[in-house]
Order: C-alpha cells, then sequence, then structure tokens
C-alpha cells in the first residue's frame, strides 16, 4: 500500500491537500486475460538458427500462439527436372514438379537464393513462417508458409508448386510436435527440406525456368540468375495472408 500526497493552489489563491491511497490488488485469471488479450509482442533477433540466421517471434494472445520466422538460404527441391532444349540455357535443368502419379525419375537440387539474385539489384528475402501453439507439455506446428520480400518489405508469393495463395505450404500431414517451440520449428524445418514438390496448385510451367534454374557441375548443380526481375513473377500478397511474419 502507497500514500500519496499532493498540495494544490488554485487560481485564486487558495491551497489545497490532498490525499491518494494506493494498494495493490490481484487481478485474477480471468481480469488480467481481458487486460491482455490484444497484446502482441514482437521480438527481433530473437536467436541464431545455425544454417539460417536470426529468428524473429511474434506472441500473439488473442489465438494463444507463437509465430516463428526463419530466413531462407536456400530451398532444396525434391521432385522432377527438365532440360531446357534451345538458347544460352540450353541443357541446364529446371522444375518441372510433376503430378503424384508421375513415373518420372525424382532428384533433390538446393536452390540457393544469394546465387539466383547474383545479377539483380533487388534485394530478396525469403522466410520460413511457422505458426505454433501450445500442445499439452509441447508444442505443435499448426501451419506453414513461405514469403519473398524486397527491399522494402513487401511481400510476395513465389511462383513454385506447392503453395496456396495465401502463402501456406502444401507438405503433406504436419508432423512438428516438440516438448519445445525451437524445436519444433526445427521440425517444421527439416520436413520442408524432406517435402516433396509436385504439380499441386503449380501454376508457372511455361516459364518456371526463367525463375529456378541449374546447372550441371563435375560434382552436383550451381543455381542460376533468375532471368528477369524477380518480382514480375511474383504477385504481392495480401497483407492480411501475412499471419504476423517478421522480415
Amino acid at each position: 500500500m502507497e500514500d500519496k500526497t499532493e498540495f494544490v493552489i488554485t487560481r485564486d489563491g487558495r491551497i489545497f491537500k490532498r490525499r491518494e491511497t494506493m494498494e495493490e490488488i490481484d487481478p485474477g485469471n480471468a481480469l488480467q486475460k481481458a487486460f491482455t488479450t490484444a497484446v502482441q509482442t514482437t521480438t527481433r533477433n530473437l536467436l541464431e538458427l545455425e544454417g539460417h540466421g536470426p529468428v524473429h517471434l511474434v506472441a500473439q494472445q488473442a489465438e494463444n500462439t507463437m509465430h516463428v520466422s526463419v530466413p531462407l538460404n536456400e530451398i532444396n527441391f525434391r521432385t522432377t527436372f527438365r532440360a531446357i532444349s534451345e538458347g544460352d540455357q540450353k541443357d541446364q535443368l529446371y522444375p518441372s514438379f510433376a503430378a503424384k502419379s508421375s513415373t518420372e525419375t525424382m532428384m533433390e537440387i538446393p536452390w540457393k537464393v544469394q546465387d539466383a539474385m547474383a545479377k539483380q539489384d533487388a534485394t530478396m528475402r525469403i522466410r520460413f513462417h511457422v505458426m505454433c501453439r501450445p500442445h499439452g507439455d509441447g508444442w505443435y506446428a499448426m501451419d506453414h508458409y513461405l514469403y519473398a520480400f524486397d527491399g522494402r518489405g513487401v511481400a510476395y508469393k513465389l511462383p513454385f508448386a506447392n503453395l496456396f495463395d495465401t502463402c501456406q505450404v502444401c507438405m503433406g500431414e504436419y508432423n512438428s510436435i516438440h516438448p519445445n517451440l525451437l524445436g519444433c520449428v526445427q521440425k517444421a524445418l527439416q520436413q520442408f527440406r524432406t517435402a516433396s514438390w509436385n504439380a499441386d496448385l503449380f501454376k508457372n510451367g511455361s516459364d518456371i525456368w526463367k525463375f529456378v534454374r541449374f546447372k550441371a557441375m563435375e560434382k552436383g548443380f550451381d543455381t542460376q540468375p533468375i532471368l528477369v526481375p524477380w518480382t514480375t513473377m511474383c504477385p504481392k500478397v495480401n497483407p492480411a495472408f501475412l499471419k504476423f511474419c517478421v522480415v
């Protein structure tokens, strides 16, 4: 309990003494929740995730949800590929994202963002976004999203398969339950890395080679630069679909 005393001088010269008593109370869980339900806390650079970079976190009280944003330096394409048959890119490979029923051979080739952007002035930053909630004594991933951002922080949908218009990633049944939040995110990343890319939701079959190409080397494949300004092949994302992703 605290007592507070103030002396007040009015315009006509009279002096008054004002006393206030403040007593701390326990509001209880229900009242505290009512006051904090709309609170949203953003923490940038919460930690450095090996192989990725700084992780950002948004805690959303209203939905009891943690939104974790992880930078991606490369995307592993586990899918079918075809060779470009003409032009300066002859014999280079691009992902064909065949149907699930296809009998074509599947390969895994990592697409490296820095190499893809080697000839462009714009800065493309790709972030994998995971929505997590408490689950028993641990955490589970509700949804996964994939966003690309330009230098101004405007979000775009990449011209790949497996992406809904909301940028939610379709990669099979989620299997990201883990005792702690970081482990949940790491499981989601592992599932994303090993997931197959197929024709589901794919809309850019005629020109995907302008965006994603690989050149066969003595050992492995090299990511080739994007041939057009990257934002011309990526629709902007409605801000309502960003799901509290921080870039």
